[in-house]
């Protein structure tokens, strides 16, 4: 068998021009994002809001009715509603 040997072509030649380019845009990435962290640490953050609590918005439950006041009567129950299409054309006794 033959000797074989790597013969460069023109297509390689532009594989590895382009893997330089990668390898050199890559390397100035760590100074751009270093100052755009920078820059965005060095802007003033915003003012911290206070969250309401619960004993702030609501008043305490009380057990009962408070007094003096009259307890509203209780509304007589409903009869039972008849289900699908007889609840649409059930008639109605007002």
């Amino acid at each position: 068998m033959g000797e074989r040997y790597i013969v460069a072509t023109d297509r390689d030649g532009m594989i590895l021009e382009k893997l330089a380019n990668i390898e050199d845009a890559l390397a100035s990435l760590g100074p751009l994002l270093t100052k755009i962290i920078a820059h965005l640490e060095a802007q003033t953050k915003p003012p911290v809001v206070p969250v309401a609590s619960y004993d702030d918005l609501y008043t305490p439950i009380e057990a009962g009715p408070p007094e003096g006041e009259a307890v509203a009567e209780v509304l007589a129950p409903v009869g039972a509603q008849p289900g699908g299409w007889r609840r649409l054309f059930a008639v109605r006794k007002p």
